[in-house]
């Protein structure tokens, strides 16, 4: 897979850079599949912009779509598009952490008073998020907590790895599954037979990807 990277101030001309690579693409493989990733409100903009630019005026190999609807075709490809509707939303997200916080409260020390602030949800979230992307679960929690000296420390550890344990049992219990989107996608990809002969080109996304993966 090759990488190649358009970077630059607004203004610059890396849409067009874009668009020119989608066309050459074309020229050099018709009938390829190519997929153009861009912000999600940005799709019927985006789609209408390719379409005048292109000699033709328009397209028929080129799927413009947010990181939504590259999941949702990724697992229908492969037959798993219930695993795509089973990710707990980020409202369901915020619920459950306020239920577990008010269940767990009372077993709260250091974290008991900021448990009982109704923005800890959010706060727990992008831990939890952060943990997950280093592959750190409740169980980590416990031997890091185990390891350190510092007394403060070695609660709020495990205090976080109880209120972890709590919110993934939670998850279990109504069957939704709380993963990182895009790495949950990463991992889906190879998998996928739309990935065959694929590009794929991100706008106003850092890197822009322009081989077959």
């Amino acid at each position: 897979m090759s990488i190649t990277m358009y970077y630059g101030r607004a203004g610059s001309g890396k849409t067009r850079a874009v668009y020119e690579r989608i066309r050459q693409v074309i020229a050099e493989c018709p009938g390829d599949p190519i997929i153009l990733l861009v912000p999600e409100p940005a799709t019927y903009r985006v789609e209408r912009e390719l379409a005048e630019f292109m000699p033709q005026g328009g397209f028929t190999t080129v799927r413009v779509v947010g990181f939504g609807r590259l999941a949702y075709q990724v697992y229908q490809s492969i037959g798993n598009v219930k695993a795509h509707q089973q990710s707990i939303s980020q409202l369901g997200r915020s619920m459950l952490l306020s239920l577990v916080m008010k269940r767990k409260g009372a077993e709260l020390g250091l974290l008991s008073q900021a448990a009982k602030r109704p923005e800890f949800s959010s706060v727990l979230q992008g831990l939890f998020s952060e943990f997950r992307s280093f592959r750190i679960g409740p169980d980590e929690l416990e031997a890091g907590a185990q390891r350190v000296s510092n007394g403060v420390l070695q609660k709020k550890l495990r205090e976080l790895a109880l209120c972890m344990s709590a919110y993934e049992e939670e998850l279990q219990l109504h069957g939704q599954i709380d993963g990182d989107p895009i790495m949950d996608l990463v991992h889906a990809l190879p998998q996928s037979p739309l990935m065959g002969k694929l590009s794929c080109l991100c706008r106003r996304i850092p890197l822009v990807y322009t081989g077959s993966f």
